[in-house]
């Protein structure tokens, strides 16, 4: 052990023995790996399997402690939080003076710690202009895919077409001409829950002959190197807004690895997330991200302190969702559920993704709970019952997962109506489906599971926060291979196929 691993390894046992709430179990050996990665500027991916708050002493120690420059790249919210709470908080502790500064670019070699968000870091690296070499930490990288796409998205709007106009004012009826036949053909589409539409081949066309005109202003002139990033298999499509008749076209790489893996060449990064893959060594989040260097790789256990979660599993006889039975079953299942959950005063959550299924699930509970049924509403009480999709709820509980405390209770109950499996309905899902199909890859091992498990990994992580129930009533769980690896993911818990009174307070 060197000495800088020496030193946080003891600066954390002193730590631990202070009485500051719960220490979490992993916290001794995450500080070795980012202290070793420092000094040795070795790369490294590591699971932690808990919220970012839980680790986040584990990072810091070494980074403060440390005397070698490093770059926090972290989302804006958990920023904030660490430069105006968690790292004031531990240089008292550790007693150091680390130059701490928030940045925009990595142009100049930073002095001690700088902290940048993904948009920024993203620019900086992919962009033209060189940056300086500095070992990076990656935090958390659960949203890195997600990351790049909101940073290389590219959007026309109406106002963008009338610059373009303006711009070429000798093709003006040719660009008139082009949108109008876009506005036309994507009217025409029939509706999804989505608001969006691939744009059909035909479609494109009709885009490039705007995009091949001698004077593109921005956002036009990046569309078009977007498009032509064949490598990064870009994804075009339409959001739609039948209330005003208006439209948006979109482009972004679906294939982030083309772009990512030249990055990791640069230097050293200590990738940190939560729910990453099932395996220890991630080959599926790390070919998403073309990470294949040699590497080291680390699963925690959940930690020690979570509460084990008590999972109702319905007789196997429960109609599978594509059946015209499930809809009523599941309003019987919900409204069983709720019934015995009121003893106890707090919040119930129904995880519906479907929107017209929440509609009517929330019509007819509100016709028996009244005004405590809240769709997709934000002011939970101790006695409501949210119904909402499954961003919903991540938005809702992202303070949490961030380390920040969530002013609503945590639920007695959360019942997930389908699991959080990507909708081929939804026209972006299907793009990337199409994208793996073409490669003759297992798009449902690759893309949608990992992507499922994800999801609702980090859905239930507060629940693990004390004790609470889960009641899934997707029966592809029971049936489905894939079942197993879905409760594998959400340990610490154990099973029931019956509802035992006792989890409801009654005796």
């Amino acid at each position: 052990m060197s000495i800088i691993e020496a030193q946080v390894h003891q600066k954390l046992l002193q730590l631990s023995r202070t009485n500051e709430g719960d220490f979490w179990q992993h916290h001794l050996t995450l500080a070795r790996l980012v202290a070793r990665g420092l000094r040795l500027r070795r790369s490294a991916l590591i699971q932690t399997r808990t919220g970012v708050g839980d680790s986040a002493l584990s990072y810091l120690t070494p980074i403060l402690l440390s005397d070698k420059p490093v770059v926090l790249v972290t989302p804006p919210s958990l920023q904030t939080w660490l430069v105006a709470t968690e790292i004031p908080r531990l240089q008292t502790q550790l007693a150091t003076h680390r130059s701490v500064q928030i940045i925009t670019n990595l142009r100049q070699k930073p002095d001690g710690i700088a902290l940048i968000t993904p948009d920024f870091w993203l620019g900086s690296m992919l962009g033209d202009r060189p940056v300086a070499t500095v070992t990076t930490l990656l935090n958390p990288v659960d949203d890195l895919w997600q990351w790049v796409q909101d940073h290389m998205r590219c959007r026309l709007q109406l106002r963008d077409w009338e610059t373009l106009q303006q711009q070429n004012p000798a093709q003006q009826h040719l660009i008139q001409t082009q949108y109008n036949y876009l506005k036309t053909n994507l009217l025409r589409r029939s509706p999804n829950p989505y608001h969006c539409h691939l744009l059909s081949p035909d479609e494109q066309t009709h885009l490039i002959k705007c995009l091949q005109l001698p004077k593109l202003p921005e956002p036009w002139r990046q569309f078009q190197q977007t498009l032509r990033h064949e490598a990064a298999k870009p994804l075009c499509w339409a959001m739609l807004n039948r209330q005003d008749r208006s439209f948006s076209i979109n482009v972004a790489p679906q294939k982030v690895s083309t772009l990512l893996k030249p990055l990791w060449e640069k230097q050293a990064t200590l990738f940190i997330g939560g729910f990453l893959d099932t395996e220890k060594i991630a080959p599926t989040f790390r070919d998403q991200i073309g990470l294949d260097d040699d590497l080291t790789c680390v699963k925690f256990t959940p930690p020690r302190q979570q509460q084990q979660t008590q999972v109702y599993l319905p007789e196997k006889r429960l109609p599978l969702p594509n059946t015209p039975e499930f809809q009523g079953e599941l309003l019987t299942q919900l409204q069983r559920l709720v019934r015995l959950s009121r003893n106890v005063k707090r919040p119930i959550v129904l995880l519906i993704n479907d929107v017209p299924l929440q509609a009517q699930m929330g019509s007819a509970l509100a016709a028996e709970f009244g005004s405590t049924v809240k769709v997709e509403q934000t002011n939970l009480q101790a006695d409501s019952i949210l119904i909402c999709g499954w961003d919903f709820w991540r938005s809702l509980t992202n303070p949490l997962f961030y380390g920040q405390s969530l002013d609503f209770p945590l639920p007695q109950l959360m019942a997930i109506a389908t699991l959080p499996l990507p909708s081929l309905e939804n026209p972006l899902v299907a793009g990337r489906v199409a994208h793996y199909k073409a490669q003759r890859q297992d798009w449902f091992r690759l893309y949608l599971l990992p992507t499922a498990l994800r999801e609702l990994q980090r859905a239930i992580y507060p629940l693990h926060q004390d004790q609470s129930l889960i009641a899934i009533l997707d029966n592809r769980i029971n049936h489905r291979a894939y079942g197993q690896q879905i409760l594998d993911a959400i340990q610490p818990c154990s099973y029931c196929s019956y509802l035992d009174p006792s989890w409801f307070g009654y005796w």
